[in-house]
């Protein structure tokens, strides 16, 4: 595939090379300790030139150190070698750089720091293809491969239906899943008819009626810190409970007539009243 007619990647058209910075502006590259190679004539040598720099090179500096390679031959060398998937290419200080990727540890390193880097909220495939300019293929091997690892998971994210990766022992935000209650973007019924029990049993067996024809005493009613405290403690919940999502549960139960909240957020069965 030329590399002139494909829409991938765009910084090897001719006309990006000839906008390049001036080579002053170039960050100085040190050699490797190792002798550095003769100018490369063949694209096995520009691949050896490329490997023997683990933090990259940008194109600039492939053509100040390497000055006998044309700029034909270097397109075309550089466009093989990513088709083949033996560099990738990636974005420092506005400039584009090329590394070998000899080795997949490279990879899932650069894919574990972006998805570290989303934290709870997750990353979307495009934006790792977009930040990494990796290739589709590729990017996709390294993220199954990170899955088998369990060191990365991926899910769908309740608000925008697209499929999200972040750390395997990371709880993801309530945005990523939609709340405590979802389980793969449906209401996990099952989970919440048996806290509904649990709860109602709890308030009904925690609100004393010392007179039953007088007015409930509030301080005899359970409280939402009552309720999860127990919960919690329970250890049936895969996670914390949080008071947010307690009361989103609670929520629930009043507007069925199961339970009632009364003043300071103190809960009652119905049948108490």
């Amino acid at each position: 595939m030329s590399l002139l007619n494909t829409p991938y990647p765009p910084p090897f058209h001719y006309s990006f090379i000839s906008s390049l910075l001036p080579l002053h502006h170039i960050p100085p590259l040190p050699f490797p300790s190792n002798t550095p190679p003769s100018p490369p004539h063949h694209m096995d040598t520009l691949l050896d030139f490329i490997n023997n720099y683990d933090e990259g090179v940008s194109l600039d500096q492939i053509r100040i150190l390497l000055p006998n390679l044309s700029k034909e031959h270097l397109v075309d060398f550089l466009n093989k070698l990513i088709n083949s998937n033996k560099i990738t290419i990636f974005k420092k200080d506005g400039l584009v750089y090329y590394k070998s990727t000899s080795g997949s540890d490279d990879y899932e390193s650069l894919l574990l720091n972006l998805i570290s880097q989303s934290s709870t909220e997750g990353l979307w495939f495009r934006e790792i293809k977009e930040k990494t300019n990796m290739p589709h293929n590729l990017a996709m091997k390294i993220l199954r491969n990170l899955e088998n690892k369990r060191l990365i998971k991926s899910m769908k994210c309740i608000k925008n239906n697209r499929k999200v990766y972040v750390l395997y022992d990371l709880v993801p935000s309530d945005d990523v899943t939609g709340g405590y209650w979802f389980n793969e973007n449906e209401v996990d019924l099952e989970c919440v008819q048996n806290i509904f029990k649990i709860v109602y049993q709890f308030i009904k067996k925690n609100t004393f009626i010392e007179d039953p024809n007088c007015l409930i005493k509030i301080n005899n009613c359970p409280t939402l810190y009552e309720i999860g405290e127990y919960l919690n403690g329970l250890k049936i919940l895969n996670y914390e409970i949080k008071e947010k999502d307690l009361k989103s549960l609670l929520d629930v139960m009043i507007y069925e007539d199961k339970i009632e909240m009364i003043e300071e957020e103190r809960y009652t069965c119905v049948n108490n009243v």
